[in-house]
């Protein structure tokens, strides 16, 4: 059954090409007189630049190749009185796949190496759907992952001894499901190209640093099945049963700071730091219809870099994601960890007029 905000995502992306696509084609040929306010919108959003700063992409499309590297944890605590703690994490998940860029816009495809090649008998599927949209000083991105394969114990504390040979070993009866979007402002927009790094549609020419706001919405499921765990980790997760199978939305808004480093022609690499205040509403699904919900204040990071070399004919680079979620369960807590480490080549072509 495919998940409401994929289908959401599908039904943005059309809507957006087919309201973008005509200011895109129109955009050079129109004098500022005789844009309409939409194409004139979309320059303002998208196009509006110091090109004593950043260099325009002299072509129109691009293809590129991209592996991927994603990283998921799950850290459960005991809270009050209890010491324990359990850290859960999924097995690094490697893929590869194709995309086709058009101006701001970025859409592809990819394929997990280990499932489709190497482990052609599983009989669970993971899912990573995402889709981006990447201007000059706004931009957003869509997502949503399903784990249900591929976990492991990875660290375990106040257990004593016994337990930890539990340790690095595969478990089964973990699911996650991630859905969300993260939208994002960067305020010197005309000097900082936020692309040049992240959707390689423009060239930094001159280092340059911006405040900027991020807003995010979440949903997330987390399911532990009875018996997944050795006894002493299930005498822990019996205790603190709102650990096992939790549905949470979490909403955060923060400001945070980026920075494009233009150190050599062709070169720009980027560091974005975006703490941000997330406020969390959970509810336990196992438990009668009388169990509160909770609803709490946290903090979010969110942490980004990446280098590019771009000539404009071809260009190539690497990024980094990582992000860490706080989520407390009355005294018991989950925090998740999720990190994306990608390559990529490509090269441009359809030069503009």
């Amino acid at each position: 059954m495919r998940h409401p905000l994929a289908a959401t995502a599908a039904t943005i992306l059309i809507i957006l090409l087919q309201g973008i696509a005509p200011a895109l084609h129109a955009q050079e040929t129109s004098s500022k007189e005789g844009r309409t306010w939409f194409r004139r919108t979309i320059d303002f959003f998208f196009f509006d630049i110091d090109t004593n700063f950043i260099e325009a992409d002299a072509y129109r499309m691009n293809v590129s190749l991209k592996s991927d590297i994603r990283y998921d944890n799950y850290t459960l605590r005991g809270g009050r009185g209890d010491d324990k703690a359990l850290t859960i994490s999924q097995r690094p998940s490697y893929s590869i796949g194709a995309y086709i860029g058009w101006e701001v816009l970025t859409v592809g495809w990819s394929v997990n190496i280990h499932e489709t090649f190497l482990n052609r008998g599983s009989k669970t599927r993971n899912t990573d759907l995402s889709f981006s949209l990447v201007g000059t000083f706004l931009g957003c991105d869509l997502y949503y992952r399903n784990y249900k394969d591929g976990f492991r114990v990875v660290k375990s504390t106040g257990f004593g001894e016994e337990p930890n040979f539990w340790d690095k070993r595969d478990i089964d009866g973990v699911e996650t499901k991630i859905a969300g979007i993260n939208a994002w402002y960067i305020f010197n927009r005309r000097r900082l190209a936020y692309p040049a790094v992240y959707a390689h549609s423009s060239k930094q020419k001159r280092s340059c640093g911006s405040l900027m706001v991020g807003a995010s919405y979440t949903l997330h499921d987390f399911h532990l099945d009875d018996g997944a765990l050795p006894q002493d980790y299930e005498d822990f997760i019996e205790a603190h049963s709102e650990l096992q199978e939790i549905s949470y939305h979490n909403i955060s808004l923060g400001v945070g700071y980026t920075y494009n480093f233009a150190f050599l022609k062709n070169f720009t690499a980027n560091l974005t730091l975006l703490p941000s205040a997330a406020y969390h509403i959970s509810r336990l699904k196992q438990m009668d219809e009388g169990t509160p919900i909770y609803k709490n204040l946290n903090f979010d990071l969110l942490a980004k870099g990446g280098l590019t070399y771009n000539n404009e004919r071809f260009f190539a680079g690497c990024t980094a994601q990582f992000r860490t979620y706080f989520n407390r369960k009355g005294h018991s807590s989950i925090v998740n960890n999720t990190g994306t480490v990608s390559i990529f080549a490509g090269f441009n072509f359809w030069r503009k007029k």
